[in-house]
């Protein structure tokens, strides 16, 4: 079929693209469908090639990120092992029942796409055997993520697929139609503790040795680390032969069908195991498996050659409680492995045919290295070398040789010497005269430049340089004979010559580099600020240097002019006493280069402290006349600030303010003397609101000109929120207002006929520029 599939597509394809499918002969349209349907079939929907795999799920969170919910979000995975060497690839999507409870037909029919597909390894962790050639195992993830709502029935997922490979043989498959089921359960008690189920970490050793034991510790892994047992358990049963013919391929996804879609319910039958087989003793009576429980350590002596498949369940507690268990389905094969031992030696070079060479300049001794494999299986060790015409031997694995002079020296390294199983490196030692890597170095003074490195290395008689390695120790290297370097710090650095002759000879010398360059005209002196306080005020001293004197071996000493001294690149100085001070430095650098300078041209000033006082009148100040005139008595100071409360500001020596309204006032006086020296005082004024306002007691709205009307007087400015009323002796208004400025003029609302004579009672409330309610009320005498 394989054969004639290219030509086949290529004649059906220029048919279908030159002939609509409407006009082509229904005969035709037929066989093409025929034809179609057999490839289909034999190439993908067959699938003999799975040998093994588990399905199971990981909680990874709650519907919405809210912690208790019952939607629950798991990630499914379906992992597949199947055998390369023949059969079709896996699938790009497969089918995942979700069955709940008891129910006959599925909760879900998740699909899941695009597969993650690796290769599998083969087992080395015995050198020794070698496995057989042609082992091809690949692995292949589906995984997605769904919801779940929590119940009290447990929730079955469930893929099948059929068939396994025809020539197992602890299982009667001859017809290659036994099914495969992967299965897991997420129980209520699962759901409830937002479990996770167990889950294989790596494939389990599938190629085995015959006659060979092996211990393989199972790999299982458990997010909520619960207690896991592990047991041997039979595969399950799943799918069957239909579909995989040109006339039934519609019975593909049925219950029987190789690929049903979806996966029937459970319970699901177990696979049978072929007389002197069973679940638990897979290998039969010749072959010896067992599990431990508890460590999950599979124990096996196969002494039969096959393939053989069988179960492994890992069921999981949590407080005792039985909450999970995973099935993982495997397929083992069995083989003749070759025993292997290789002679191998340490070496300069090698053949890849047992010959080994290995060369020196500087040393006659020679310490050889065993490295050949296997060597668990090596008991007998024999080194032979001809050294100028004297056999010389050693029973040991590693040897030691003293080759006296220069020459080449053909030797042996045997295994097993005397047996079978043994195995011979040949041995090629090459001893040159020696070379001696050397080299001087020229620093350029106190300067920043280049660093000339000068080689001086000695080659033996007729050798010449093959390479040439600087590494100046900063990450930076060259192959130049004698080249220049410049640092982009200062430093000491480790410069290490590496040099290769043409003979293949190798030396390396190393010497320590002290890179401290000082030039004078590269240092700055800075001063901030250039006026200070005495006793209050800190002058920052620095040295500004170029990058390349950016290191902390460099010493800066200081002279601050007072007697005192101080040291670092960065210095903090207070003086005690004003006057005028230059400030000397001295900078040395490792090796002797040093810098000295001054401030002379910018001396520093240490101006004393001011003191500050004020006084004010008048010294309470009432909110009817609220100027008030401040006169300072600061001493040293020569310049002022003045805030008077947060209501304004001034720089004048002696203000006066206008404060706005009663209320007290925190006013601040800052005097300086230059920029730097700085005093302040804070006293409080008070504007006091007493006497302010008086309301008269009596008034004559008799028209002659004296006394007409009554409201209020002696308001300050500012005020809000006003209300003035007056009422008759049984309660009657008489007048209000809102106008600070209107009185009353003795009649009903100022409109209407005249009061008459006699006591009336008034309301005044109103709210105070500085926020205040005032309140007031009283009787006035109306004459006339």
């Amino acid at each position: 079929m394989r054969e004639m599939s290219t030509n086949f597509w290529v004649r059906v394809k220029r048919l279908l693209f030159k002939t609509s499918l409407t006009a082509l002969p229904v005969r035709l349209l037929l066989t093409i469908s025929l034809i179609l349907g057999l490839l289909v079939s034999s190439h993908s929907l067959r699938a003999s090639h799975i040998i093994g795999g588990e399905i199971n799920y990981e909680f990874v969170g709650f519907k919405g990120g809210r912690i208790g919910s019952d939607t629950l979000l798991y990630r499914v995975v379906l992992l597949l092992v199947r055998d390369c060497n023949g059969g079709a690839a896996f699938d790009r999507s497969v089918p995942i029942a979700v069955y709940l409870g008891n129910n006959a037909r599925p909760l879900l029919n998740l699909r899941i796409s695009n597969p993650k597909i690796a290769r599998v390894p083969p087992d080395q962790s015995n050198p020794c055997l070698i496995i057989p050639p042609g082992f091809c195992e690949e692995e292949a993830v589906y995984s997605d993520t769904f919801e779940l709502v929590r119940s009290n029935q447990a929730y079955t997922l469930t893929y099948q697929v059929c068939c396994r490979n025809a020539n197992i043989s602890n299982i009667p498959n001859s017809t290659g139609t036994l099914g495969n089921t992967f299965t897991v359960e997420i129980s209520p008690q699962a759901q409830n503790f937002a479990s996770s189920s167990p889950h294989f970490t790596a494939a389990p050793k599938s190629e085995l040795c015959v006659g060979v034991s092996s211990a393989v510790k199972l790999a299982v892994a458990d997010k909520d680390g619960d207690r896991l047992t592990y047991h041997l358990c039979a595969p399950l049963l799943g799918g069957g032969p239909l579909g995989g013919g040109l006339n039934d391929m519609h019975l593909a996804n049925s219950a029987q069908g190789i690929k049903p879609d979806p996966a029937t319910p459970g319970p699901y039958e177990e696979l049978p195991f072929s007389a002197t087989f069973s679940a638990n003793r897979p290998l039969g009576n010749t072959g010896f498996l067992a599990l431990d429980s508890t460590t999950g350590t599979l124990r096996i002596l196969p002494r039969t050659l096959g393939n053989f498949t069988l179960g492994v369940c890992v069921k999981e507690y949590r407080n005792g409680e039985l909450i999970g268990n995973i099935r993982r389905d495997i397929q083992i094969k069995v083989s003749n492995c070759n025993f292997a031992i290789d002679a191998m030696v340490k070496s300069d070079s090698t053949d890849g045919q047992g010959k080994f060479w290995l060369k020196s300049c500087n040393r006659p001794n020679f310490a050889f290295q065993n490295t050949s494999t296997g060597q668990d299986k090596v008991f007998a060790y024999r080194w032979e070398f001809d050294i100028n015409g004297r056999m010389e031997s050693r029973d040991t694995k590693d040897a030691s040789f003293d080759f006296g002079t220069p020459g080449t020296y053909n030797g042996l390294m045997i295994l097993n010497p005397g047996t079978v199983c043994t195995d011979t490196a040949r041995v090629v030692v090459q001893v040159f005269p020696s070379v001696k890597a050397q080299f001087d170095v020229s620093l350029p003074g106190c300067a920043i430049g280049a660093v000339e490195f000068n080689n001086t290395s000695v080659l033996n008689q007729g050798a010449s340089f093959r390479t040439i390695e600087w590494n100046f120790g900063d990450n930076n290297r060259s192959s130049s004979v004698s080249p220049q370097h410049t640092y982009s710090r200062a430093g000491t650095y480790s410069v290490n010559l590496a040099i290769l002759t043409n003979t293949g000879c190798r030396d390396t010398a190393r010497r320590e580099v002290n890179y401290f360059p000082a030039p004078s005209d590269a240092i700055r002196l800075q001063a901030q600020p250039g006026e200070v306080c005495a006793q209050a005020g800190q002058l920052n001293l620095s040295l500004t240097v170029p990058p390349e004197m950016n290191h902390p071996r460099y010493l800066v000493e200081w002279d601050f002019g007072d007697g005192s001294s101080g040291t670092g690149f960065t210095v903090g100085k207070t003086y005690a006493n004003p006057g005028t001070y230059t400030i000397a430095y001295q900078l040395t650098a490792p090796g002797g280069c040093g810098v000295q300078g001054n401030n002379a041209s910018r001396p520093i000033v240490v101006k004393e402290k001011p003191s500050v006082d004020f006084t004010f009148t008048p010294e309470e100040p009432s909110a009817r006349d609220p100027l008030v005139t401040f006169a300072e008595s600061s001493t040293l100071a020569d310049n002022w600030r003045w805030d008077f409360g947060g209501k304004g500001t001034s720089n004048e020596r002696n203000p006066s303010f206008l404060f706005p309204s009663e209320g007290n006032y925190a006013v601040k006086l800052v005097v300086g003397n230059g920029l730097f020296c700085r005093d302040s005082v804070i006293r409080e004024v008070k504007i006091k609101s007493e006497g302010a306002m008086y309301i008269p007691n009596v008034f004559s709205p008799n028209e002659n000109g004296a006394n007409e009307v009554f409201k209020p007087l002696g308001l300050l400015p500012g005020i809000s929120n006003y209300q003035f009323k007056v009422f008759s002796r049984w309660g009657q208004l008489v007048f209000q207002s809102n106008d600070p400025e209107e009185a009353w003029n003795g009649k009903i609302n100022n409109q209407g006929e005249s009061c008459g004579q006699g006591t009336y009672f008034f309301q005044v409330v109103f709210q105070s520029a500085a926020g205040k309610t005032v309140s007031k009320q009283g009787t006035v005498m109306l004459l006339r």
